[in-house]
């Protein structure tokens, strides 16, 4: 009996101490708050209170679904799967009735024509960075009290009223950051911000299953997460948006919009911005209720439209913004103050209920603007000019067909052409060129999709300054004046691609050209099918079973099977490629150019690459490089830490990837890097991978004069007022701008290319060095023009003018490729992700060249 109790005391006490940092639900809400007793606790479900662990998507997903099994106020829809197929839910809380009658309920609001016939939609949405956690554990506190409560104003504001709630948006990180903090929580309160807790390894858990950042994906869809999340924005068209996050910084404080008045997009509307202010007296009053410091207009902006609170500005609703300072683990000395994990969960939640609140009080307003913008944005539509714009497929109906797909995801409506159209110098062909029209109700989301802005009220940006979408999937694009020669009925559905069908009669070769999107994917797949592709490094025509004869580009690859056997697996590999168009050629005699059997037919080998991931590497840039390499072409990737890379046998690989980043800390590195490379490894590196290398590796041993420059003294130490350093610092940073860049199209890492300017998107520091040989330069910043569209500080523009966009070095034998763009951004970046490709496939195929050295001055005399 002894032995008993003394295990009983020490139970007593873990349970006390872990119960002692929980926070009942009921203790979250005002003392006098009646609640249905039939509505089951987040704690009945999860066994502990909410803050007192983080909690895991699935178990936020599992108590939303009981919720909606209990109460009659609410109704879960799985509306999608993450990558890791983790589901995607929107919670529906309204009364009984609009419940039992949401279709009815939907409908009433996607044809609504005036406020009075409306019904009011409230999109609370939680946690899109999944170390941002204090939002998605405020989502079940407040579904609970909107399915629980029974105050009186609670049920007359879901009469008619639909909160639609996203517990998590980024289910995936969320689950990485729940164990991370969950397995590092002990017994004792432990505020020390250097705790581990706080300090996450790579890479954390902002991002999804591949390192990309959600919240920037809005506009681009580019994840499943997105796909469904704007399906079913545009499904609701909610009136609010509430975009719930944590913000860095070591003081105890809240952001709530409106943001820096001076950086809100200028086609959104001036009432956007009043509604906004309304709303923020009830933030206001909910945190001062708290004795809880907050800040308004500073910072965050509201000028990005691929954003959760700005996309809504976008589309005629309204996205807010909310910052809660980062608690990261369950205990944080912020400021002085000791914050524990709960503390941060309340303040998302008060601002959820302020928002509800807010919402209420000021109805009539907002549901009077979805109607009042429609008429404003048709307004702005007539006296534009332009009236829309045209854009081609460019012969690569892949890299169309995603730019479509993403218009009919945001319910922007396409034309088909009736005849060709000129237009900007170009000839637009029916069937194969579209046209989007202005006049919409998405007139301010469809302008910053073409628009080439270069000037700005302010020239501080939180993200980038430009979202071209024809530019960024190098379609060629023009406005239009009017619309002679537009269809007026809009496409619907998507182009369908089918597999090409074959004669029986058996080619002698087969080739495609590289400029088509999935053209490295089929590669990847002639390899890994051991079919021996060729690349034609020189343009070449050939009679093709079609009965031409056509002309192919230089980076065309060509197959010649020998047997029935090897032509079989060649179909079979072509069937699952519908989308390249691949041609029959009826003779190895080529009547220009290179004949198939020529050594400038050259045979590519099968490429095993590795990115090197670890402390200073960015995130999002490994993140961009590993969905190119793994998902758009197809080729297995190997991911290998760089405190691991002594161990590892690097031999294996064919190719090593450098991501964007800082990796000063890796200072043994570049000796391995540098033997593996002598020895015939292959470097890819993007931005700070790239100069890193340049200091480290390729000119460590030559003195430049890139810094040489004589100071002016006077600039040095000009007085400038304290205040002014953020707009001076920013004003010469660039943050994400379009750039032109000039291309050698007979180089094989610009092949796929048939223009010679190329645009490319630059957020990068500082400028290339030119490489030791002249014929090594494939890609330069344009000498004149180079700004096409987004914001560029002048005289960093004016560094950037002839310097590498890529740079091949020869080391030993093997190469270093760098590249001063980032040509995979965001995974958007079609138009320039062909040059990764071509880092990655031809760059084996690169013959050596020298420069002749200069004669002396006799011998020219």
């Amino acid at each position: 009996m002894k032995k008993f109790n003394q295990y009983s005391w020490v139970l007593f006490l873990c349970l006390y101490s872990f119960q002692a940092h929980a926070l009942p639900t009921k203790d979250y809400f005002p003392e006098d708050t009646f609640f249905s007793a039939d509505t089951p606790l987040p704690e009945d479900y999860l066994g502990y209170g909410i803050g007192d662990w983080h909690i895991s998507p699935d178990a936020l997903t599992g108590y939303m679904v009981v919720l909606a099994a209990k109460s009659p106020r609410v109704s879960i829809e799985t509306i999608g799967y993450s990558h890791e197929r983790k589901a995607i839910s929107h919670v529906y809380i309204s009364s009984v009735e609009n419940i039992a009658n949401l279709d009815a309920v939907l409908e009433k609001h996607q044809n609504a024509k005036s406020a009075e016939t409306d019904i009011l939609v409230i999109n609370l949405a939680y946690s899109v960075h999944g170390n941002e956690a204090s939002g998605a554990n405020a989502a079940p506190l407040t579904a609970y009290y909107l399915a629980a409560s029974q105050e009186g104003w609670v049920k007359q504001f879901l009469q008619n009223t639909v909160v639609i709630i996203e517990p998590v948006q980024n289910p995936d990180g969320l689950a990485r950051f729940a164990v991370w903090a969950n397995q590092h929580k002990g017994l004792s309160e432990n505020f020390d911000s250097a705790n581990r807790d706080h300090n996450e390894s790579w890479p954390s858990g902002r991002t999804n299953h591949y390192w990309f950042d959600l919240n920037r994906d809005w506009i681009f869809t580019i994840h499943p997460e997105s796909r469904a999340r704007i399906k079913a924005y545009q499904k609701w068209r909610p009136h609010i948006l509430g975009d719930y996050h944590e913000m860095g910084g070591d003081k105890r404080s809240y952001f709530f919009q409106p943001g820096h008045p001076k950086r809100t997009h200028p086609l959104t509307s001036k009432a956007n911005q009043s509604l906004t202010l309304e709303l923020a007296r009830f933030h206001a009053e909910a945190l001062d209720a708290k004795s809880q410091p907050y800040y308004t207009e500073e910072r965050f902006d509201d000028f990005y439209y691929g954003k959760g609170s700005t996309y809504p500005d976008a589309t005629g609703s309204i996205g807010l913004l909310f910052e809660q300072s980062s608690v990261r683990g369950h205990f944080r000395n912020l400021g002085g103050e000791k914050t524990r994990f709960s503390d941060a969960v309340d303040n998302q939640l008060a601002t959820s209920l302020s928002l509800l609140r807010g919402a209420d009080a000021v109805r009539e307003d907002i549901l009077g603007y979805r109607f009042k913008n429609v008429t404003e944005q048709a307004a702005k539509a007539h006296a534009n000019s332009v009236k829309a714009y045209i854009f081609s497929d460019d012969d690569d109906p892949m890299r169309v067909r995603k730019l479509l797909d993403i218009f009919n995801l945001h319910k922007i409506p396409v034309y088909p052409l009736t005849r060709d159209i000129r237009a900007a110098n170009q000839t637009f062909q029916k069937n194969k060129a579209w046209v989007v029209k202005l006049n919409s109700p998405q007139y301010g989301l469809i302008t910053s999709l073409f628009e080439t802005r270069t000037s700005f009220d302010d020239n501080v940006f939180y993200d980038v300054s430009t979202w071209n979408l024809p530019l960024a999937l190098g379609l060629p694009y023009a406005p239009l004046k009017n619309l002679a020669g537009v269809d007026t009925k809009a496409l619907t559905g998507l182009p369908v691609i089918t597999p090409k069908a074959w004669s029986k009669e058996l080619p002698v070769a087969y080739a495609f050209e590289w400029n088509q999107f999935r053209a490295p994917h089929l590669l990847q797949a002639l390899m890994a099918a051991e079919l021996y592709p060729r690349l034609s490094v020189k343009p070449f025509s050939s009679s093709t079973q079609e009965g031409n004869i056509r002309e192919f580009s230089a980076g065309t690859i060509v197959l010649q099977p020998r047997v029935k056997v090897a032509h079989k697996k060649l179909a079979e590999v072509l069937k699952a490629h519908p989308g390249v168009n691949v041609y029959g050629l009826t003779s190895g005699l080529t009547p220009t150019g290179p004949d198939l059997g020529s050594r400038d037919m050259k045979v590519l080998k099968a490429v095993k690459p590795a990115l090197l991931l670890g402390e200073g590497v960015r995130t999002t840039d490994a993140g961009a490089v590993r969905y190119a390499v793994d998902n758009r072409f197809g080729v297995p990737l190997t991911m290998l830490d760089l405190d691991k890379l002594k161990g590892v046998d690097l031999t294996q690989y064919t190719h090593l990837l450098l991501a964007d980043g800082s990796y000063g800390a890796w200072e043994k590195t570049p000796n391995i890097l540098e033997s593996w490379v002598k020895a015939g490894g292959i470097i890819i590196a993007k931005n700070g991978a790239s100069k890193w290398l340049e200091k480290t590796i390729i000119f460590a041993d030559t003195k430049t004069n890139e810094n040489s420059e004589a100071t002016d003294k006077s600039t040095l130490h000009a007085r400038r007022a304290y205040q002014d350093y953020e707009q001076e610092s920013g004003k010469r940073k660039i943050s994400g701008a379009v750039l032109r860049a000039e291309a050698d199209l007979t180089h094989p890492l610009a092949f796929g290319y048939n223009r010679a300017n190329i645009p490319v998107f630059y957020n990068a520091k500082e400028p290339l060095l030119a490489p030791p040989v002249s014929y090594d330069t494939p890609l330069v910043f344009a000498r004149k023009e180079l700004l096409v569209t987004g914001y560029g500080y002048k005289e960093q523009l004016e560094k950037l003018q002839d310097t590498p966009v890529i740079a091949l070095h020869r080391l030993g034998k093997g190469k270093i490729v760098l590249i001063n763009s980032d040509v995979n951004f965001r995974a958007i970046w079609l138009g320039t992700e062909k040059l990764y490709a071509n880092a990655l496939f031809f760059s084996q195929a690169i013959e050596s060249r020298k420069d002749e050295k200069p004669e002396s001055k006799d011998r020219r005399n």
